[in-house]
């Protein structure tokens, strides 16, 4: 009876051991779940002037101070198929504050590649504003024509940015049930052309019909190559073409300057040095005035300001732009003796 008893004893032991090891080092709290991999918070920063964003929302949108992020997170590993995590956000504009994300999947304490992008969405039914993204290798503009876009939202320019680095886990291999959060900043691949008439007084002298209605528009036309995808894997564009033409229409103020149009670019890290010509057309297609040879520098996360007396250069002639980097770039052809 003792030997059938102690016989027992050992097998139930045995197996409660057995057992309680097993969950122990598997599951420790019975949910089911590997204590081994990480649960990951990604803490947001966007490297870009939140007052400019005031004029990229859409019209049905512009009296909330709430935008609608859309973004996209890749964790790559080796020749495995990426793990792809997109959202939308919908975050208070004002703020200085980080964009806070948990990631819907556990990471192993291993190396990743992770790839973040941001742009922006309409709220109403999350469709991207300006920027096709589904290929990381080959993101591209959905818009080249600014009235096409001012028909989706008021812009002077189209919110994004990136980032791309590895990400090393393998500090957290001994520790269990761990929750990290690691922080990044995205900045834009873009810089800003942005075109400025000075001469709108003269150009209303001329042409009176333009405060009636009459349609004008301002054509840039690029004569040397620009991007037109960028590739976020290398973190530089990929694609470029030339004769790209942005169009948009004139919209004449009361004040003696005018923005005609405002351009993004996607841009290489070591910068851009574009030439193009701008063209305003009447109603009925007709060239007004003509400027030829504009060289524009471009840098990334920067917005160059040309100035100049656009409107009434009614003669071609060639301009060249000598400039000093200091962040924004302001560059003024209304003293030029070339024009």
């Amino acid at each position: 009876m003792q030997k059938k008893t102690s016989l027992a004893t050992y097998l139930i032991a045995a197996i409660f051991g057995i057992l309680s090891g097993g969950c122990i080092h598997t599951y420790p709290h019975g949910e089911g779940e590997d204590p081994s991999r990480l649960k990951t918070v990604l803490s947001l920063n966007l490297d870009i002037d939140l007052s400019a964003m005031e004029k990229m929302i859409p019209r049905s949108e512009e009296t909330s101070t709430y935008s609608n992020y859309h973004i996209i997170i890749e964790l790559a590993q080796s020749s495995l198929r990426p793990m792809r995590y997109e959202t939308y956000v919908v975050h208070n504009r004002t703020e200085q504050g980080n964009i806070d994300l948990t990631l819907p999947f556990t990471l192993t304490a291993s190396i990743y590649d992770i790839r973040i992008w941001c742009d922006l969405a309409t709220q109403h039914d999350n469709q991207p504003l300006h920027y096709d993204a589904s290929d990381f290798a080959r993101i591209s503009r959905l818009h080249h024509s600014s009235e096409e876009l001012a028909l989706r939202a008021e812009i002077t320019m189209p919110l994004c940015a990136y980032t791309s680095s590895q990400l090393d886990l393998r500090q957290y291999k001994e520790e269990w049930n761990k929750t990290i959060t690691l922080p990044f900043t995205l900045s834009p691949p873009v810089g800003l052309v942005k075109i400025v008439a000075t001469d709108t007084d003269t150009f209303i002298e001329h042409y009176p019909n333009v405060i009636t209605g009459s349609n004008y528009s301002a054509s840039l036309s690029f004569t040397s190559p620009v991007a037109e995808t960028f590739n976020l894997l290398t973190g530089e564009p990929n694609t470029y073409s030339s004769g790209i033409i942005f169009n948009s229409s004139l919209v004449m103020p009361t004040s003696e300057a005018s923005t005609l149009l405002t351009v993004p670019v996607f841009t290489a890290s070591s910068g851009e040095n574009l030439t193009s010509d701008l063209i305003i057309y009447n109603s009925a297609q007709g060239i007004v005035a003509r400027t030829r040879g504009l060289e524009i520098p471009v840098r990334r996360n920067r917005t160059t300001i040309v100035s100049g007396d656009f409107l009434s250069n009614f003669f071609e002639s060639p301009l060249h732009v000598e400039y000093e980097w200091e962040g924004e770039v302001i560059i003024d052809l209304t003293e030029s003796p070339d024009k």
